[in-house]
């Protein structure tokens, strides 16, 4: 039994539905266009139809039903038949290669950025960054965890001079996005390109450490600054704040450690940041 003759059986077994009903009419038959060896059609003619259907199950409502809860958004904008089309052509173009329901969802995704060109992208001329920011919450929501242990000290005990030299922990979920259309925003009544306007949104996604959903804060340019320079290596405060100061050609020191002690604040409360290091 070829490599190849299985595949294109198993494939056309879940995307083309006549395949399942040919095998319920006449399974010798069916098999007969798949596989040139007597033994294989008389090895597979073993198996009861049902077990067909059964796997053909798995595929169709299990790993490629599965879509719709890891889009919700999208899902939610989209009619069943136009929804059941994007999938049927993902499937048909043999995008997927894996058996892992979340690699498989990160695989529509991607075809959804790269290689989608239906009716769609006038609908929701937004799609493919859609696509790439939910498809983000699942990459966040699945890493895996990391082992380290921090001892964390409370800045509020330390005079303000020392705690400048407390080198803040970034959470090692954060990631950083600027995309063209307002996705963190989109759902069924804000969705029409009339009132979703191109821009420039900048977003940090984030997963909370101890509630380990997935989150997310509109950014600024400081913000955004910020979190970049704490995934350089471990620095200060104050080696920070010195570092943005020089790069942004800012001149009013005090303001601009006032805001950035600020948004460390907000940072550490919300998550994105998991404390401070000496």
């Amino acid at each position: 039994m070829s490599l190849a003759e299985t595949q294109n059986f198993f494939f056309d077994l879940c995307a083309k539905p006549d395949v399942i009903v040919s095998l319920k009419k006449n399974k010798e038959n069916t098999l007969k266009k798949y596989f040139r060896s007597g033994w294989d059609r008389e090895f597979l003619g073993r198996y009861d139809t049902e077990r067909f259907q059964t796997y053909r199950n798995h595929i169709s409502f299990g790993i490629l039903g599965g879509m719709a809860s890891a889009f919700p958004v999208l899902r939610s904008l989209v009619s069943d038949q136009e929804w059941n089309e994007v999938l049927n052509q993902f499937y048909l173009k043999r995008l997927t290669r894996s058996p892992i329901a979340r690699h498989v969802f990160s695989e529509f995704s991607e075809y959804l950025q790269k290689t989608y060109r239906g009716i769609l992208l006038k609908k929701l001329p937004y799609l493919r960054d859609l696509a790439e920011y939910e498809n983000l919450d699942l990459k966040l929501y699945f890493a895996k965890d990391t082992a380290n242990q921090f001892h964390f000290i409370d800045p509020s005990f330390v005079s303000p001079e020392e705690a400048l030299q407390l080198k803040p922990v970034l959470n090692p979920f954060v990631e950083l996005r600027t995309y063209p259309w307002p996705v963190h925003k989109i759902c069924r009544e804000f969705c029409s390109p009339k009132k979703v306007k191109n821009g420039k949104y900048s977003l940090i996604i984030f997963r909370h450490p101890q509630e380990l959903d997935i989150r997310f804060m509109e950014g600024n340019l400081l913000t955004m600054n910020l979190i970049e320079a704490l995934r350089q290596k471990p620095a200060s405060i104050q080696e920070i704040f010195q570092a943005l100061t020089k790069k942004n050609k800012i001149h009013d020191l005090q303001t601009f450690y006032q805001e950035g002690i600020a948004v460390l604040g907000l940072f550490l409360k919300k998550g994105i940041i998991l404390g401070y290091q000496l």
